[in-house]
C-alpha cells in the first residue's frame, strides 16, 4: 500500500455491492492503467461513474474535449456521456473508478437524491477543491475503504447499507462545496488543435443533424482539405469515422435504455438509412441491433437510471 497518495490504495482491490442488473449497485475499482492500453475511442455507461486519478497528469476526454487532470481531482460522469482517459508514458497511473447505479424512486426518496446527483450535470463536471476541503471529501472515500477491509460486508446486508450511507455523505460533501471548485482546464495544444476539439464537441452536440466534411469546414471557416488532415492528425480518426462512432454509440445507449423502435433510434441518431445503421452497428458490435436488445434483460432498469 502506498501511503503517499491522497487516497488509501491497494492495487486491484475492489468493493462490489450487487451488480449492474440489480436496482442498487456499487463498484469501487482501485487499479492501474498504462499509455499502452489507452482506450482508442470514447465509451459510455448506463450508470453513473466517478474517476479519481491517484497519479498526476492524466487527460480525460468528455464529449470530444480533453481536460487535464491532477491527482485528487474528482471527475463526475452521468449515464450515457462519452468519455475516455488518456494516460501518459512512463510508470503506471493509479486511479479509483467508482461506478454506481440508483434506480428511480430509490427507497421512495427520489426528490432527496436529485440534488445530490445534480453535481454530475455541471458544465464541467470536474472538481478540484482547496486542500482542506479535498481532504475532507476524500476522507469519506478512505472511510469506505477501511470499513470494507475490516468488515465482511458481503455477508451482512446492513453493512452494505452503511457503505451506501457513507457514499451519500461523499456526494453531499461535493454538493455542499461545489461553489469552491478551483478547476480550470489547461490549454490543450495550439489554436489549430483547439479548433479541432471545438469541432469534435460540435459533433457530439449535433450528431443527429446532417454532418459532412464540407458542411463542417464551411461552418468553422476552414478548407475541407485542411479540416480532413488536421482532424485525423489531432483525433486519430477521419472526420466521417468519428461522426459514425459518436452516432453508433448514442444509438446503442438508446437501444439499451429505451423501448423506442430501432428504426426511430437510427433516424434520431443521424443515420440516413436503416441499412446504413444496421451495417455500421454490426461492424462495431459484431451483432445486429435487435440481437443486442433481445439479449439485454435490463431495459426497464436502464431506462429508470437515465431518467433519474
Amino acid at each position: 500500500m502506498d501511503h503517499s497518495l491522497q487516497l488509501k490504495y491497494q492495487r486491484n482491490y475492489s468493493i462490489i455491492i450487487n451488480d449492474c442488473d440489480v436496482s442498487l449497485f456499487y463498484y469501487f475499482d482501485y487499479g492501474e492503467r498504462y499509455k499502452q492500453i489507452n482506450m482508442e475511442f470514447q465509451h459510455s455507461h448506463r450508470f453513473h461513474e466517478i474517476m479519481i486519478p491517484l497519479s498526476p497528469d492524466a487527460i480525460h476526454f468528455i464529449e470530444g474535449v480533453p481536460y487535464s487532470l491532477e491527482e485528487g481531482d474528482i471527475v463526475l460522469l452521468p449515464p450515457t456521456i462519452l468519455h475516455r482517459t488518456e494516460y501518459p508514458a512512463g510508470p503506471p497511473s493509479k486511479r479509483l473508478i467508482i461506478s454506481f447505479w440508483y434506480p428511480k424512486d430509490l427507497f421512495g426518496m427520489t426528490d432527496y437524491y436529485l440534488p445530490l446527483l445534480s453535481i454530475f450535470n455541471a458544465q464541467t463536471p470536474i472538481y478540484r477543491f482547496p486542500e482542506e476541503i479535498r481532504r475532507q471529501v476524500l476522507d469519506i472515500i478512505d472511510e469506505i475503504y477501511t470499513f470494507s477491509r475490516n468488515h465482511d460486508y458481503l455477508e451482512h446486508p446492513e453493512q452494505r447499507l452503511i457503505i451506501h450511507s457513507m457514499f451519500i455523505q461523499f456526494l453531499y460533501a461535493i454538493q455542499q462545496n461545489q461553489d469552491k471548485n478551483l478547476y480550470t482546464n489547461k490549454s490543450s495544444g495550439n489554436s489549430a488543435t483547439q479548433k479541432i476539439y471545438s469541432i469534435a464537441y460540435y459533433i457530439h452536440s449535433h450528431y443527429e443533424e446532417e454532418l459532412s466534411l464540407d458542411s463542417l469546414a464551411d461552418k468553422f471557416f476552414l478548407s475541407s482539405c485542411y479540416l480532413s488532415h488536421q482532424f485525423k492528425k489531432v483525433t486519430g480518426f477521419t472526420l466521417i469515422n468519428y461522426i459514425q462512432k459518436v452516432r453508433i454509440t448514442r444509438a446503442r445507449d438508446l437501444l439499451l435504455s429505451t423501448n423506442h423502435p430501432i428504426s426511430k433510434i437510427a433516424q434520431s441518431c443521424g443515420f440516413q438509412s436503416f441499412s446504413q445503421f444496421n451495417r455500421i452497428f454490426r461492424q462495431t458490435y459484431d451483432q445486429s441491433p435487435s440481437a443486442m436488445r433481445s439479449s439485454s434483460t435490463t431495459i426497464t432498469s436502464q431506462q429508470s437510471n437515465v431518467e433519474l
